[in-house]
């Protein structure tokens, strides 16, 4: 599961991006492409009440799944 709102809390705190990593158990850059997506999308904190966090997934990622599956094919 993603940890979007809670990155997106925690900078809100003004917390450095790599004590938001350690706080949410995540690298740096996961913080990094987090913050930037929500930019992007024009998302400030706190959210309108109306925002849940399967809403905010799809805002930032599009219903894309959180999950990447890798198929390898051995002939």
């Amino acid at each position: 599961m993603r940890k979007t709102s809670e990155v997106l809390g925690l900078s809100a705190l003004r917390l450095a991006q790599h004590q938001i990593a350690a706080s949410c158990s995540i690298v740096q850059s996961t913080v990094h492409k987090y913050l930037k997506l929500a930019e992007t999308a024009h998302i400030t904190w706190p959210p309108p009440e109306t925002l849940n966090d399967q809403k905010l997934d799809e805002l930032l990622f599009g219903g894309r799944s959180s999950a990447v599956i890798l198929l390898i094919v051995i002939g």
